[in-house]
This record gives structure tokens, C-alpha cells and sequence, in this order.
């Protein structure tokens, strides 16, 4: 397979990944109350990582996932992709969670993480979007 080819094959299935747990997320969440939050959550955790950095703001979820199923499942979604993305990170021990992968990784390999983290929010973010009502002001 050429590398233009591998790429290609990588590209669609973070956008068939992406899109898959944007309608698990419809289906899943019981009220539109709850999708919305979310929906709130992925249009948020982008910047986040921008601004603190992919470590922290997958901490800050993890933490927030203990109260809210929201936060959860959208920790539970970036964490499953990125630990079953082999191009986000070659060189690493399968079982590890995405804090093990961030903890005992090179910088290199982080940001690796970091940028597969925002090219797979891209695109779930907009089948977010398309998917899940929009929140209103004071639901967010």
C-alpha cells in the first residue's frame, strides 16, 4: 500500500468513526436536555485542547465524567479513538488507556495524540452539529 493510500484509509475511518459515535450519541442520550450538553462538550473540548494542551483537557473531562454521562461519553469516544488510531501513536502497548499513552510517551508521540485528537473533533463536531439540537444560552 502506498502512503498516499494509508493516509487515505486513515482519513475515512476517523471520519466513519467520528460520524458513527455522533449517532451513537443521538441514539443513546434519553433526553434532548442530555444532547444538547453534549453537543455543548464537543463544540468546547476543541479550544480546550488548544489552550491547555490535550492532557489537561482530557483530565478535565475525565474528572467531569464522574458527574455528568455526558463528559463521560465524550471522553470514552476521543480515549477510543485515539487508543485504536495507530497512526496517532505506532509505537505503544495496546491496552494502555489515553492518560498511560500521554503519561509514558515521547513529545513527539504527544502531539502526534494532540493533533489526531483535533483532526477527529473536526469532524465530529460537525456531525454533532448535524445531529444533536443546538443548545440554547442557558443550557450550556
Amino acid at each position: 500500500m502506498q502512503q498516499s493510500d494509508k493516509s487515505q484509509d486513515v482519513g475515512q475511518a476517523r471520519i466513519r468513526n467520528a460520524y458513527d459515535q455522533a449517532v451513537q450519541a443521538a441514539k443513546g442520550l434519553p433526553e434532548d436536555d442530555k444532547k444538547k450538553k453534549y453537543r455543548s462538550y464537543v463544540e468546547r473540548l476543541g479550544p480546550s485542547i488548544l489552550r491547555m494542551g490535550l492532557g489537561q483537557a482530557l483530565a478535565v473531562e475525565m474528572g467531569a465524567a464522574s458527574k455528568s454521562p455526558e463528559h463521560k461519553q465524550l471522553f470514552e469516544n476521543v480515549e477510543a479513538w485515539l487508543v485504536a488510531s495507530s497512526t496517532a501513536y505506532e509505537a505503544t502497548a495496546p491496552n494502555q488507556s489515553i492518560i498511560e499513552k500521554i503519561v509514558n510517551g515521547t513529545q513527539r508521540q504527544y502531539l502526534c495524540l494532540q493533533e489526531e485528537a483535533l483532526l477527529w473533533l473536526r469532524w465530529h463536531k460537525e456531525f454533532v452539529r448535524a445531529l444533536l439540537p443546538k443548545p440554547t444560552g442557558d443550557e450550556e
